[in-house]
This record gives C-alpha cells, sequence and structure tokens, in this order.
C-alpha cells in the first residue's frame, strides 16, 4: 500500500505572535494517505497521542499511523496530532521550534486551552480534504490515555468547536463531521484517576488541571452532561494488562454514555499490552480498523 506522507502542518494561523513568526511543531499535525485508495476518497481518522498531557511527539506514532493505512487496505486516512504539553518550553536546541511562539501554558488555564487546540485541529481537517485528498466529512477520532480524555471531551462538550466557529471563516460545524469516537486505554476520571494513584496528582495532573479539585470534575468526561448528545458509535479499547490505567476507568465511561443516551457503546477488553504497548499490537490496530469499517 503506497501512500503520500503530508509532514509537519500548521493547524492554527497564529499564536498572538508577531508577523513571520513560524508555528510551533506542537501546533502541527501528521497526515499520511492512501494512494492506491478506492474510487471514493478514504475515510480519516485523526489521532490524539497519550503522554500524560506531558510527554510524547505526533513522530513517535508514524508506524501506528502508517500500519494502520495498511490493514485499512486504502480505506483509510491517518492524522497525527501534535498538541501542547505541560512541559513545552524555549528549547533552544530544537531546531524545528526556532523562532516559534512557544505555546506554554500555565496549569491554571492548560486543560481549556489544549481543549481549544485539539478543536482547532480537527476543524482544520474538516475543511482540507479536497486539499489532501480524503473524506473531510467522515471522520473518526482516536486518542490513547489522555488523548482519549481530549477526544471525548470534545465529543461530550461543544462549547470547544463553537469557539473555533466563531474566530474562523469555517462553515460546518466540525463536530458534524465526526461519525465515531475511540477510546484506547483512556482516562475519563481525573479524580477517580487520583483516587487510585495518589502520585499521579504531582505527577502529572497537577500540571495540566491545577489543585483544584473542582477542574478535575470539570475537564473529566465522566462528569459531563451535555443535552442532545448526536448518537455517535464509541468504541473503548482497555488492555488488562495495563499497569498505568486501570478498566475502571474504561467501565464507568461506557456505563456513563449508556446513561446519556448513547446507544452503540462498545467495551473490548480481549486485547494485550502494557500501557505503552497496546497501539503496537496488531490486535488493537484490527480493533480500530473493524470498527471504522461498520461505520
Amino acid at each position: 500500500m503506497s501512500l503520500v506522507s503530508n509532514l509537519n502542518i500548521p493547524y492554527v494561523s497564529r499564536i498572538s505572535s508577531p508577523p513571520g513568526r513560524p508555528i510551533h511543531p506542537k501546533h502541527r499535525l501528521d497526515l499520511y494517505v492512501p494512494q492506491e485508495s478506492e474510487s471514493t476518497s478514504p475515510d480519516l481518522l485523526v489521532f490524539f497521542h497519550g503522554g500524560a498531557w506531558r510527554s510524547n511527539d505526533k513522530l513517535e506514532f508514524n508506524d501506528f499511523a502508517r500500519n494502520l493505512v495498511k490493514i485499512g487496505g486504502g480505506k483509510f486516512a491517518v492524522a497525527v496530532v501534535n498538541y501542547p504539553l505541560t512541559t513545552t518550553v524555549e528549547n533552544p536546541s530544537d531546531p524545528a521550534a526556532a523562532g516559534c511562539e512557544v505555546p506554554h501554558y500555565e496549569p491554571e488555564t492548560y486543560m481549556f486551552k489544549t481543549l481549544e487546540d485539539s478543536a482547532k485541529a480537527i476543524a482544520f481537517l474538516a475543511n482540507h480534504g479536497d486539499v489532501y485528498g480524503y473524506n473531510e466529512k467522515r471522520i473518526i477520532l482516536v486518542g490513547h490515555s489522555v488523548g482519549a480524555q481530549l477526544i471525548s471531551m470534545l465529543l461530550l462538550e461543544p462549547k470547544y468547536f463553537t469557539a473555533v466557529m466563531d474566530n474562523t471563516t469555517y462553515v460546518e460545524n466540525p463536530s458534524t463531521k465526526v461519525v465515531g469516537i475511540i477510546g484506547i486505554d483512556g482516562i475519563y476520571d481525573i479524580p477517580k484517576l487520583v483516587l487510585d494513584y495518589p502520585n499521579y496528582q504531582n505527577w502529572f495532573v497537577a500540571a495540566a488541571c491545577s489543585q483544584d479539585h473542582e477542574k478535575w470534575k470539570r475537564y473529566s468526561p465522566q462528569y459531563q452532561t451535555p443535552s442532545n448528545l448526536p448518537q455517535i458509535p464509541v468504541l473503548i479499547i482497555h488492555s488488562p494488562e495495563d499497569e498505568l490505567v486501570n478498566d475502571k476507568q474504561a467501565i464507568s465511561f461506557k456505563q456513563k454514555l449508556q446513561e446519556l443516551g448513547l446507544t452503540n457503546v462498545s467495551l473490548e477488553t480481549d486485547v494485550s499490552g502494557k500501557h505503552d504497548e497496546t497501539l503496537a499490537t496488531v490486535e488493537v490496530a484490527q480493533k480500530v480498523i473493524n470498527f471504522c469499517g461498520s461505520l
């Protein structure tokens, strides 16, 4: 399966930086588009990585993206999105970030701004299908670990997409083009996560949500109460071998979505691998493609 790799595409225009300043690598995405596809344009999978909101980069997941394109047989393109991290600071040794305005967000605002940035990435992709050769009207969001938290919040809280629409020339709300959601070893309940793993509070939660327990709930999908939630199919995958996030997160979130009225929510746990290993397994990639093919 041949594909075209479109790397380091900026998805924001500028973040209060002087004219001529380049866009920071954390505000860019990579896009892998199959070339031997069917007569119709491939659907688009948009992947948000994990890393406790503090680590990892899109380049670390190019094998995962390429594998999805291959297993999908040309039916799916894959975008891998970077987003600002709590540890994003000016790094003179990084040539890719030279001259860039650094998107460093303080704990009090990090989560809100990062969710807005995530919505901007999806909005960009939802309006550039003709440019890159995929079907922008059929988008599936995929997230691993905290990436699952980000995409689930965007599903349940429409204000982030609304803010993007208010500040762009896009005509259609990108949320209307999302046809499926996949969370893998996800975090959906931050207070429960800290209760089960107390050391996580100082390790990474406080830097993303401050020490404010109400903020932890505000940015946890488990506590959202949206009205008129669209009937979008959701697949939750959780490995029983995950040593960093227990299955209580997945089980409770499935129940939450069903209580909110979603009728097509499934939880699959017949996969293997520790938290940072599942994405490399064929079984997880196949489950992702099987779900996308059913939409």
